[in-house]
């Protein structure tokens, strides 16, 4: 024949239990319980058949959640890729035209700065 206990809550007396059914009792370490076995109401985590109950579960480790990197808001030319503006047309096209249909010197220089747009652009500038 199985064990069975008895516990108090508050002033009521709960049970027979066995000690499958105490498991799921609301049982705290100071709870007073009683079996046939013992001559008096003693507190729960006294008796060693109840230990199991009132020991810490092993509860998973969770990995704290990534930080986000800091961004100095003082540098001008902090800003990553996703945060700056597309790059500006170099309009080199534009500029190989005016040369050879119309204004030489001028032509020059426009071929000059439209192919340095790119460079800049990847400095950051």
């Amino acid at each position: 024949m199985e064990k069975e206990y008895f516990y108090l809550n508050g002033e009521t007396k709960v049970g027979p239990l066995s000690l499958n059914a105490l498991k799921f009792a609301p049982l705290t370490p100071t709870t007073l319980v009683w079996t046939d076995t013992i001559p008096d109401w003693v507190e729960a985590r006294t008796l060693p058949e109840l230990q199991s109950l009132f020991e810490p579960a092993d509860t998973p480790s969770v990995a704290p959640p990534p930080v986000p990197p800091q961004v100095s808001p003082n540098v001008a030319n902090d800003a990553s890729p996703d945060v700056r503006p597309p790059m500006p047309e170099n309009y080199l096209v534009w500029a190989i035209l005016t040369t050879v249909l119309c204004c030489f010197p001028l032509g020059i220089v426009s071929i000059i700065n439209s192919s340095n747009v790119s460079t800049l652009y990847a400095q950051g500038d």
